[in-house]
């Protein structure tokens, strides 16, 4: 099938307030469509007082008969287009920034490119495109007469440039059909001589004018009964390449690419917000299962998106969009469906939230979860997203440094787990452990309540941690949760001070390509055993050094941090030079200023650092730090575990108290 599209401008493309490229795309060819066009609208003039097509140009609409005659005759034209059984679509490329190329030709040209792709990816999937008429307006310099943009031209700037806007995404390959099979032709003609011209002319005229009343209730008009669709240009790639998506019926990029998009301005904000309501209008009719899926989805791709790795901040700020037109879905069409994946979404975002120690953004998610909890908890098929989100919310807590509580929670969640593991035996017909305890929901509540026994420290709950690491050992585990256990294992050999047993276990996992986390807890064990006893450990810690000199180390993300602090303290333990170790710690903090710095744990392990430094260059604490730890101590649930409850007053001793009860 064939369409076309005609094209008007509006604006100089140098100094007028916004540029403006639209149109009219129809089916048929340019002379078919011309004739259906002159059906729709031929009798317009008469009916406008008007004597011929020609006299059908807004501008001069305005000038001869006011503002408000002008729109009401731009009422009578579009209505006309709407009420006709033919499938029009209006398409606007709009410039407000004024951003373009030196040349003000080159800039119009361009725009065109960007309609022209906008138009396709408004042509329904199932049809096949044969050709491709484009019909522009002829544009004459007022001052030399002469034309200002020729068919060369527009070949040169725009067809020769389709196939690259189809290999970036921002039109479909279908139109690789018409192109290869020169489908795509392009001719000029003066805007009244044409009424497809007019039509582009009004739509242009009222694009520009967008700003008064009249004219903004013409365009939201437009768009509600989905024959208007518009763009930034010049700016408007991801925009265009998320409207592809849409229409192509990918609703996961489409979702995912205006989600990704970082608009500024409240305008462009709330613009954003209501086409995603819109595609999430679309999938919420996909049944049950298919919103769920098409969530996680997007989801799952912006975790794995190797652009954002380690950016936390700005994938909390991706999901915040989700959040605010999930909700705003909800609010318009109040459909169960959307509960669930505001509550995905809500785990989602916790979980980047604990991963930045922002525990006031936590909580506040925590509170938000707590509001739907009831309604979640009707459905089985939602079990999983509550234990989950207990999950986060014991991270959070830990994050506080609310130790003790974060113990509690652990042994509640685990009990929660152990009463589905008896809905298990009934629902398998028989008790038994295997299947279950190799299960993800078993596995992660065993680790969560072994990380809080070990992290609380209480005798009684180290000594529950080992009996609970010998039998986990016995469960068949994967690659990462055999990680897991083994680091905590070590931990819980450094909060009993037995620090030989950690390093043996540290050194034996470091022959075999260790994850960052294993090296981590090797250097904690090795430096908090050379604090006690450097001469015991030193073999030890000549051995970890010269790994650490091979050592590829991250560039970010967690324990980096961690990593550099200890790797600076192993270093000035063995060899007594300040300046790399300073250095080390310096780096140490720079990857704390991504957290905000007045949470818990920023303040914690700020401290923390500030200790190492002190007792690096040999000076006691300082009292302005020393006030500081008792502060955040009393505000939390950090046991300093001294006899007489007053930080020890020599550095060496209160280093070696404050990284024993330290969680990191």
């Amino acid at each position: 099938m064939k369409y076309s599209l005609f094209i008007d401008e509006s604006g100089d493309f140098h100094q007028s307030k916004e540029w403006i490229v639209s149109g009219i795309l129809c089916p048929f060819d340019k002379d078919i469509a011309e004739k259906n066009l002159t059906k729709t609208l031929g009798h317009l003039p008469k009916r406008s007082g008007l004597s011929s097509p020609k006299k059908m140009h807004l501008t001069e609409l305005r000038q001869e008969r006011g503002h408000g005659a002008a729109v009401e005759v731009a009422n009578s034209l579009f209505s006309a287009l709407y009420n006709s059984h033919y499938k029009w679509k209006l398409v606007v490329a709009r410039n407000q920034t004024k951003f373009g190329l030196s040349d003000p030709e080159r800039t119009y040209r361009l725009m065109l490119l960007d309609l022209i792709a906008l138009a396709e990816s408004t042509i329904p999937e199932n049809i096949k495109l044969s050709g491709f008429d484009i019909v522009i307006a002829t544009r004459t310099n007022k001052g030399s007469g002469e034309r200002m943009t020729t068919l060369v031209d527009l070949n040169q700037d725009v067809v020769a440039r389709i196939s690259d806007a189809i290999e970036a995404g921002i039109a479909s390959r279908g139109m690789i059909d018409f192109l290869d099979s020169k489908g795509l032709n392009i001719t000029t003609l003066q805007a009244n001589k044409s009424w497809g011209l007019i039509v582009a002319d009004f739509i242009c005229n009222i694009s520009y004018n967008h700003r008064y009343s009249s004219e903004s209730a013409l365009l939201g008009k437009l768009k509600n009964v989905d024959i208007l669709y518009e763009f930034q240009s010049f700016g408007g790639y991801q925009e265009r390449r998320a409207r592809i998506a849409e229409r192509d019926g990918n609703f996961i990029s489409a979702i995912r690419r205006w989600a990704y998009i970082d608009y500024q301005t409240a305008e462009d904000i709330k613009q954003q917000t209501e086409i995603l309501v819109q595609l999430f209008d679309k999938i919420i009719t996909f049944g049950t299962a298919g919103p769920r899926s098409t969530l996680d989805a997007i989801i799952e791709h912006i975790w794995r998106d190797e652009s954002l790795k380690g950016k936390f901040s700005e994938i909390y700020k991706i999901l915040h969009r989700l959040e605010v037109a999930l909700d705003a879905s909800y609010q318009k069409r109040d459909l169960p469906q959307f509960i669930s994946l505001l509550f995905r979404t809500y785990n989602f975002m916790h979980l980047i939230a604990n991963k930045i120690g922002d525990t006031q953004k936590a909580r506040h998610l925590i509170d938000k979860k707590q509001r739907l909890k009831s309604q979640i908890a009707l459905s089985p098929d939602y079990f999983p997203l509550i234990l989950d989100s207990q999950l986060y919310e014991i991270d959070t807590i830990e994050n506080a440094l609310l130790l003790s509580d974060c113990l509690d929670l652990a042994k509640s969640h685990h009990s929660l787990v152990q009463l589905y593991k008896e809905c298990w035996d009934l629902l398998v017909e028989g008790p038994t452990t295997k299947g279950f305890s190799s299960s993800r929901i078993n596995i992660k509540s065993e680790m969560t309540l072994l990380r809080s026994q070990i992290l609380v420290g209480f005798p009684d709950e180290i000594e529950n941690a080992f009996i609970r690491i010998s039998l986990l050992k016995e469960i068949p585990l994967d690659h990462a949760d055999k990680n897991r256990l083994l680091n905590y294992e070590i931990l819980a050999y450094v909060k009993i001070k037995n620090f030989a047993k950690s390093i043996t276990l540290g050194f034996d996992a470091l022959n075999s390509e260790p994850d960052r986390f294993v090296v981590q807890h090797v250097l904690r064990a090795v430096v908090s055993g050379l604090l006690v006893d450097n001469k015991k450990y030193y073999n030890d810690a000549t051995r970890l050094l010269s790994f650490m000199n091979s050592y590829s180390m991250p560039k970010s993300g967690h324990p980096v941090d961690l990593i550099w602090r200890d790797w600076g303290m192993l270093d000035f333990l063995i060899t007594g030079k300040k300046s790399a170790v300073l250095r080390y710690l310096k780096r140490s903090k720079e990857h704390l200023l991504h957290m905000p710095e007045e949470t818990a744990i920023t303040r914690w392990l700020s401290l923390l650092i500030d200790m190492h430094i002190e007792f690096v260059k040999g000076n006691a604490a300082a009292i302005e730090n020393r006030g500081k730890l008792d502060q955040l101590i009393k505000q939390t649930q950090i046991d300093i575990l001294s006899p007489t409850g007053d930080l020890p007053q020599d550095p060496i001793e209160l280093l070696i108290l404050l990284r024993y009860m330290s969680p990191y």
